[in-house]
């Protein structure tokens, strides 16, 4: 699974978005220019999230991977402006 993470309102890339391929150990971190790369995933279907410090998490629909068979999957995702934690 290899792709690329963007702002949705700029189309600038987001480094170090976590994207995990969820119920599995597998996942990777997107590099400077927001894409990143999950190798050697067996054939079957899974779900792909994705997540970044001030942006809305998003995952995908279910993606059907098959053998020797590259799936492209990329993410725009939301900024989400986080309020201060007020500590008492």
């Amino acid at each position: 699974i290899v792709g690329r993470v963007t702002d949705s309102q700029k189309g600038e890339p987001l480094p170090d978005a976590n994207v995990i391929v969820r119920g599995t150990n597998w996942g990777a971190a997107t590099d400077v220019q927001g894409n990143y790369t999950i190798a050697e995933i067996p054939p079957g279907k899974y779900i792909v999230s994705v997540s970044l410090m001030n942006y809305e998490p998003s995952s995908s629909s279910e993606l059907n991977v098959k053998e020797n068979a590259i799936v492209v999957l990329d993410f725009k995702l939301k900024f989400s402006k986080v309020e201060p934690i007020e500590l008492k």
